[in-house]
């Protein structure tokens, strides 16, 4: 799980770091090992750490609505370090766009459960080739 875990942020610090080119590929690899072996907070964790290239796509909406789901789960909705790295772009995003927008997109993601959202990004990386 650690090791998963440490490829998802992995992907993330490629990412901030600007290697656009293998990070998303990194982290694409990390949410199908740890839906493959059903670990869950390797999951978790995986999924939160897409959200920012899911942002730069310009899928901002969507972004709100994942981290709304994922947000749900207290391993995420406790992590300072996820509030601190993830959450605070999103809420920013968020300030950015019409409030009754926003509103939508968070009560479509409370209803999701982990499954729903690793299949919406995995959607997005089919959406979004990568190479």
């Amino acid at each position: 799980m650690e090791t998963l875990s440490a490829l998802a942020f992995r992907g993330y610090a490629e990412y901030r770091l600007g290697n656009v080119s293998t990070a998303p590929q990194t982290l694409q690899t990390a949410l199908e090992n740890a839906v493959e072996i059903e670990g869950f907070i390797s999951k978790a964790f995986a999924a939160t750490f897409c959200l920012p290239w899911i942002a730069d796509l310009g899928e901002t909406g969507q972004v709100i609505e994942l981290y709304a789901a994922l947000h749900q789960l207290p391993l995420i909705r406790n992590s300072v370090f996820c509030k601190d790295l993830i959450g605070r772009q999103i809420e920013s995003l968020a300030g950015e766009m019409p409030q009754n927008t926003v509103k939508a997109a968070r009560e479509r993601g409370q209803g999701q459960d982990l499954n729903t959202v690793t299949a919406k990004i995995f959607a997005i990386f089919k959406a979004h080739p990568i190479g």
